[in-house]
Formats: structure tokens, sequence, C-alpha cells
């Protein structure tokens, strides 16, 4: 007998409401080719004749007589799929229409990948968040793997190394839930290295990175494949009202109490303990393979800030008690600092306690910020409701059928959202056209045709800009007034040359210009609010030269458009960042290149240094909004600066890269 091609897993105990409506999520495929493995962890009514009454031999019922850990029902649901891939969904989740068509043809396209790793809806029922009485239907993209992307491809090995290695050290950017990935099923046992697939209390976490970490092809889909259930039966129920006991015991494990003699264990969320102990699994199992380090150390800072959050705002002293006895002596001040900070903090309005902790965790770093795209689903019953209501939307991306939100508080599976657009006004369809039409306008002055697209002059003065990227200019020199602007790549100066004359319109702001070449051959516009220099904007002369006309204290716009190579664009972002006040931009010019969606033969430059930065970056965003005249030259090149500066200021005297 053939084997189906997709395996879909649903370990499950004592909620058949809830399993049945995943089974018929999964039955209403147009694609029939599929077995359904449900796992039925000891329910107290067996699952096997409500199986039965469904009369389809495609639906296996394999029953555990005794109640075992979640982690073991997943193994056992494992061990009898027999399809080529393996879907895991848990009984609160399901499959939207069209699932296993989109699977089959990324399957072909990428010649049987060992992995396919989608986006993500979350459909919460009623009634289980206060916040959000009748339930909500959103797309969440919670891993940068999603953003800014339009159609599948191939993450590189480097980069899911990378993910992985941070998730080791308590780094969220790539999300841990199960229902993201299809797995081949042959290649599961490499993935696992000979072992169980799933381990440790949170077996999704473990599997995850241990994915990332083994798998030779991961295929990215930043689509929204799959729904994620939260029911008031899940445990994603339980993590966001923080009921960590009723938790533990829906995975069939004891509290963490068990753990009081683990030096390295903290009291504190029993979330980022189970984190730590799948972690510690997979630095096992990859002990022949690989030397991986944990970042005990951000455990230990996340569990002071969830134990002393707790002991102050729900009155445990016992739990604070029991964490500072297990403080090492350079943790007791992080502690008492944060201790007296958060009495401050319970005596504000709750918004600020939320804002106090939003910041925390941006801090700490604990997690992607998130974009939530909440649908104007209404209220629904049901997950099978909510798919009924996305057949009826086949384009989610249009302004007029979705809501970009930012939840305000930092607990639960949303913790440190924030507003991050894709791109708030386009389809994924006017996406495509927009780039069409922006590599045709940027491509023919490039192709030798005669058609001066971007070559632009003021007042005489020759520049190479997108007209709609200098009405930005302006209208930021006017609304935010900056005392110097900062241009680096002069060329002939026309664009310093109009950045001037705005200024003498405002009446307010003078332009420093910088370029390593002189153009003797020509002169350049003089202006009583212009001046120049000659060097490289990267020379340790240059910047000194800079910070001496640069008065302290003074708010300054930056405009990088020199030397277009990944270095020293990085090298230009590094140094120039320190010129830039809160709510003030560093802006990238010419991140439309490689590919971006022009000139793709360029070469790693702009977008990629902008990419490099804003990883270990917190301080800067990029602010989409500027870029609502759709054609740019300069996608995610507004940088917008949100904290002060943590760094010490740059030693001129130092040499810099040139």
């Amino acid at each position: 007998m053939k084997a189906p091609k997709f395996s879909v897993l649903l370990p499950s105990k004592d909620r058949p409401e809830l399993l049945m409506r995943a089974i018929e999520s999964v039955r209403r495929q147009s694609v029939k080719d599929f077995e359904i493995i449900v796992s039925d962890n000891a329910s107290s009514v067996p699952y096997a004749e409500l199986i039965a009454s469904l009369a389809d031999e495609r639906i296996h019922c394999i029953r555990i007589d005794r109640s075992v850990p979640v982690t073991d029902n997943w193994n056992n649901a494992l061990r009898h799929a027999k399809g080529d891939y393996v879907v895991m969904l848990g009984d609160d989740d399901a499959l939207p229409s069209g699932y296993f068509e989109v699977m089959l043809a990324t399957i072909a396209q990428y010649h049987e990948p060992e992995v396919v790793y989608c986006a993500a809806y979350h459909y919460c029922y009623p009634y289980v968040q206060a916040a959000y009485p009748d339930g909500y239907l959103s797309i969440v993209l919670n891993s940068p793997l999603f953003i800014e992307r339009h159609e599948c491809y191939q993450l590189a090995r480097s980069e899911a190394t990378l993910l992985a290695k941070k998730a080791l050290h308590f780094h969220h950017y790539f999300s841990f839930n199960s229902q993201h990935f299809v797995w081949k099923r042959a290649s599961m046992d490499n993935i696992s290295k000979g072992g169980e697939f799933f381990k440790s209390p949170y077996p999704d976490f473990y599997s995850s990175i241990m994915t990332f970490l083994n798998a030779k092809e991961i295929i990215v889909n930043p689509h929204p494949e799959i729904i994620i259930g939260i029911s008031s039966k899940s445990f994603g129920y339980y993590f966001i009202n923080q009921q960590d006991q009723s938790g533990n015991a829906f995975l069939g494990h004891s509290d963490m109490t068990e753990f009081a003699n683990d030096q390295e264990v903290l009291p504190g969320s029993d979330h980022n303990t189970k984190w730590l102990l799948a972690a510690r699994e997979v630095k096992r199992s990859m002990a022949g393979t690989m030397q991986l380090s944990l970042g005990i150390d951000n455990y230990r800072r996340l569990q002071i800030i969830a134990g002393l959050r707790r002991a102050l705002f729900a009155g445990d002293l016992e739990l604070k008690q029991g964490l500072y006895h297990k403080l090492r002596v350079r943790e007791i001040l992080f502690a008492k600092s944060l201790e007296a900070a958060l009495r401050i903090v319970r005596l504000l309005p709750s918004r600020f306690q939320s804002a106090f902790f939003g910041l925390l965790d941006r801090f700490m770093d604990q997690h992607f910020q998130a974009t939530i795209i909440r649908l104007p689903i209404g209220r629904r019953q049901t997950v099978l409701d909510a798919i009924e209501w996305l057949d009826g939307k086949p384009n989610l991306m249009s302004k007029e059928s979705k809501e970009v939100v930012s939840p305000t508080s930092n607990q639960g599976s949303y913790a440190g959202t924030s507003t991050m657009h894709i791109n708030p006004y386009l389809s994924m369809n006017q996406q495509k056209l927009v780039d069409a039409f922006h590599d045709l306008y940027y491509s023919l002055l490039n192709e030798g045709r005669g058609v001066n697209t971007i070559r632009l002059s003021w007042l005489g003065h020759e520049l190479f800009k997108c007209p709609m990227d200098l009405w930005l200019y302006q209208e930021l020199i006017m609304t935010n007034r900056p005392d110097v602007i900062i241009e680096t790549g002069t060329y002939r100066g026309g664009s310093a040359h109009y950045l001037a004359s705005i200024c003498e319109l405002v009446g307010h702001g003078k332009v420093i210009t910088i370029d390593v070449n002189a153009w003797a051959d020509k002169a350049r516009p003089q202006h009583r609010r212009l001046s120049y220099i000659c060097g490289s904007s990267t020379a340790p002369s240059v910047l000194a030269a800079v910070h001496k006309m640069v008065e302290k204290n003074k708010k300054v716009l930056v405009i990088l458009d020199s030397d277009h190579s990944m270095a020293h664009v990085l090298a230009e972002l590094s140094l120039y960042q320190q010129f830039i006040p809160v709510g003030g931009f560093m802006i990238v010019e010419d991140t439309n290149v490689n590919g971006h969606p022009t000139f793709s033969s360029h070469g790693s430059g702009p977008w990629e240094a902008v990419d490099a930065f804003l990883v270990n970056n917190q301080e800067f965003v990029a602010d989409r909004s500027l870029e609502r005249f759709l054609l740019t030259m300069n996608p995610r090149g507004y940088l917008k600066r949100i904290a002060p500066c943590s760094k010490q200021p740059i030693d001129h005297s130092a040499a810099m890269p040139m």
C-alpha cells in the first residue's frame, strides 16, 4: 500500500470537541493524500468510538492507557506516522483551506526539501483573554524570516545556525511552535541525531532549535499557512494568564521546585526554566557534532526580572526570599537596582507599568519585535468559523482588510511586540507592481537609454535623487528642524545645495557635506548655510572636523550617500550614529540596489549594511511610514533613533576604516 504524502499528528487528551474541529479542518482539504494520527493520552472518555463514527480509514487512533507527559504523547504520534512529510497540530489548531496544495507546490518547487517553515495565523477563542472578549484572528509575523519577504526562499544554513544559537541564549527570533513546520519524515532521524525527536518539557522548543541546527534545507514561506489556536483549555491560555501550575499540569510535568538544588536554576518564571531545560537537551544531543554554549547569565537575569516582578506585584515574598538566596554576588546589584525601580513603577498607572516592562523586554532582547496584523473578523465561535471567514478574504494584505496593532501588555505570546509595517499601503500583488516599476525607473538610466530618470538638477546644479525622496527630506527638515545636516557623498553639490536652500526657506539649520573627490573641473554651488569637507567620510581627520562643526546638544540629520559597499556604509553607520538625537534620523541612501528591488548585480551594499546594523543595534528602527509615496531609492533606509546612545563617544584620534 502506498504511503500517504502527509501525516498529520494530533496528540490530545480530554478535549474531544476541539479535536473534532482540528480533524474536520484536515478532512476539508482539497488534497486527500494524507493520514491523521490521533494519539489519545489516556483520555477519561476514550477517543476510539468518536473517531470510528467518522468512518474515515485515513484517521488512526492510538491510545496510551496511562497518562504521560505531552512530550511522550507527541513522540507516540510520530512513531506511527507513515507519510512522506509530517505536520504537527494541537487539537485547538487547524489547517486553513488549501494548506496541502501550498505545501505540495513548495515541495515540488524545491525538490523535496527537508523542512518547510511558514508563518501563521493566531486564532483566539472568545473570552480566553480579558482584553479580547470577542476573540481575534491575527497574522503574526514573529521572526525576521517573515519580514519584507513576499515569496518562498531557501534559508541560508549560516542564518539558521545563528538563529538557533540565539535561541540557546534566550533570544526568541523565530517561532518555536511546531505548527510552523513541515518535516520530511526520512530526515527527522538526522535532525534529531538519532534520539527522540521531541524532548524536554518544551518539546517544540527542543525540536525547533534542533531543526535549525541540523536540517540541510529549510524553505521559508513568509505567508501565514497554518492556524495556531488559543482556547481556554490550551497551554497558551495558561501561559498568557501566568498560571504556571496549571500549565505544568497540562504538560504532564511537576512544577519547577524539583530543580531547587540546581545551582543554575532560579525561581521566577517556569517558562524560562523550561526553555533552559530544552536548551540543555539540545546541547546534550549535539555534543558529538557541535560545541554549543548556553546563555545562563541571560537566563538568570530574565529570572531575576520575572521573580521580582511577581514578588512586588503579586506579593509572593517567599519567591523573593528564595531568589535572593540563590543569587551570585555580581547579580545582587542588578537585583537591588531593579527592585528599587519596580517599587516606583508599581505606584504608576497601568499604562506606564506596561511601557516600563515593554522597555525592559527590549533591553533584554528576549523577543523579536513582532508585526501583528489584526483581521476584522468580529466574533467567531470556533476555529472552523475563522476558516470560513478566511475563505471569503483572498487578499488579506490589502490596506482595507487589516489593522496593524501593538498590544499594550507585554505578557504572553505577544511579549514586547510593536507596530512594524511590512508595507502598510500595499497588497502582495501591488508590491510586485511597484517593484517592477521601480526596477524600470532605475534601470533605464543605467542601461544608457538616454532617459534621465534620476539625474535631476536643482537651480542648475546636478544631483542623483528620486524626487519623492527630496520631497520627504524637506518635510523632515520642516518637522524636525535640525540644527545641522551632515551629508556624505557630495558629488556635484546639487543635493547639498538643495538641502541648504530648504534650510534657508525654513530659516534654520546648516549643511556639512563630505566627499573624497574635490571635482575641480566644475565649481560646486556656494551657499551661506553650506560647508564642504574633502576627504573620506570615515577618516579620523574628517570625523574630527565634523565634530568641531557640530556643537554639543545640537539636533542633527545625517544622510549617507558616498561609497555604497556594505563595509563602508556599515562603518559610516557606526561612526555617525553618535550625532543623532532621540527622534532624529540617519538616512541610508540607495538601499534599493542589489535586488531590493533593482540593480541585482551590485553586490552587498547599503541594504545589507542596514541589516547588519539593526541586528546589533536596538536604538534605531527603520521607519517605513516615510515610504508612503511607494517609490523610494531608500527602502528601509530611513533610520529613526528611538533610544539614547548607549555607547561611549567615538575617539577621533583612533584609526577609522577608510
